[in-house]
């Protein structure tokens, strides 16, 4: 589960770390840091990540760092539930713009994977992300596309083996610091990741399974749809035919039994995307409101953006 520095503000409805029921997930992850173009870190909410106090979860807690803010949040969440795994994630929708350049050059990688081993190690997590988002919420286009190229393919698996070192070289105990991967699902960009090999250095690779539609769509579709819904005319709209089960199949496709599915997870938003003056003309019969006109960018949302969005607690009960 990502869990986004700006999730405790009143835009998300406060939604503090202390609200999330850890008995339902394995794997917590604070989202997102963000990395200059030699390797080094950015906190992009450091009051946040660090300093805020007012949280439910803090009272009475030493509140010397790295124990206040989300991050001291979070380690108590993983104190009530042991078998919880926590983890940063780097990059994301608007700030993958980097991963270029620091995976080209070996002392940025090198300096990059190391910055991020002793992160992890200060704060006392246990794991690494490395998140290739492509598009945000609102479906805005993400010019900071990687990997953009077949270079870009190859280093990437360079950089995610220096990541792997680095946490290799950190072992407490005999305990395994894991590494993980958000991919996008387009054609063009899985086209572009050897998951042959990047499967063979991560723990597990999450698909970036959602968001796959939205409100700048002229017509009402799931923005996480399980399966690609036959009755739509793929011959106009691919990207309508986008799916979970699309995906997967993909990647069967291509690799067959060389990669390890195992390690593949999909992702699930828990949120909706909406539209206006929507047409009773859905080309489902058996689920008519799908595939139906719409006017794209038409619902406001809590954020002030016109993505149509509605958190799950803004959904009726």
């Amino acid at each position: 589960m990502y869990y986004g520095d700006w999730s405790i503000y009143s835009g998300q409805n406060n939604f503090y770390p202390s609200k999330i029921d850890a008995k339902l997930i394995t794997h917590l992850i604070f989202a997102f840091l963000d990395m200059d173009s030699n390797g080094d870190l950015v906190l992009n909410d450091e009051y946040a990540a660090f300093h805020i106090v007012n949280l439910p979860e803090l009272e009475g807690i030493n509140l010397a760092e790295p124990y206040a803010g989300i991050i001291g949040a979070m380690s108590i969440l993983k104190v009530q539930n042991s078998h919880l795994k926590l983890g940063i994630s780097v990059g994301g929708p608007s700030r993958s713009g980097n991963f270029s350049e620091i995976s080209r050059d070996k002392l940025k990688r090198q300096n990059f994977a190391n910055n991020l081993a002793k992160f992890v190690d200060y704060v006392g997590f246990d794991f690494v992300d490395i998140n290739l988002g492509t598009t945000d919420e609102n479906g805005d286009e993400i010019v900071e596309e990687y990997p953009r190229n077949k270079q870009d393919s190859e280093n990437f698996v360079l950089l995610l083996k220096e990541i792997r070192n680095e946490l290799n070289n950190l072992q407490h105990n005999n305990i395994l610091f894991e590494l993980s991967v958000a991919m996008p699902v387009s054609r063009e960009r899985m086209a572009l990741i050897q998951y042959d090999k990047v499967l063979q250095v991560v723990t597990f690779a999450n698909l970036i399974t959602y968001n796959l539609n939205g409100a700048w769509n002229s017509y009402t579709v799931h923005h996480t749809p399980l399966y690609t819904n036959k009755a739509y005319n793929y011959d106009t709209k691919f990207e309508a035919q986008l799916s979970i089960d699309d995906c997967i199949n993909y990647l069967e496709d291509i690799y067959g039994t060389t990669i390890d599915m195992s390690k593949i997870t999909i992702g699930v938003a828990p949120y909706t995307h909406g539209w206006s003056r929507v047409e009773d003309n859905g080309l489902d019969k058996n689920n008519p409101g799908l595939y139906a006109q719409a006017l794209p960018n038409s619902v406001r949302s809590a954020d002030g953006t016109t993505s149509g969005i509605y958190g799950f607690h803004e959904l009726p009960s």
